[in-house]
């Protein structure tokens, strides 16, 4: 019976609280009063995640990030070569966090 429950346990815990964070994660950034849209399009490769970014009022179009990762809750986007990095936390559908593009912090 505690070897069911347990495995019931642990069946609950993968639907509940494991999250996708694969697909098209789309937001705005405000800069100076402009809003700039990112897409960032995330896939798994394995058990490893890796990203192209979009910038479509820069017509910048499948930008290939420097690393993906995704660990306890939080969506680390390197792309460092762009002299961009993300960390978000995932929470309720939506990834919020901090954008760094050379030196300036954005929310």
């Amino acid at each position: 019976m505690k070897k069911l429950f347990i495995l019931c346990l642990a069946i609950v815990y993968q639907f509940v609280f494991s999250q996708d964070t694969t697909g098209s994660w789309k937001g705005e950034l405000e800069i100076q009063g402009t809003n700039l849209p990112l897409i960032f399009h995330i896939s798994k490769d394995g058990n490893s995640y890796k990203s192209t970014m979009d910038s479509p009022m820069q017509g910048a179009k499948g930008l290939v990030t420097k690393s993906t990762t995704y660990e306890d809750g939080y969506l680390t986007i390197d792309a460092s070569t762009f002299g961009i990095t993300y960390k978000g936390k995932f929470s309720n559908n939506e990834i919020e966090g901090t954008f760094l593009q050379g030196g300036l912090t954005l929310l």
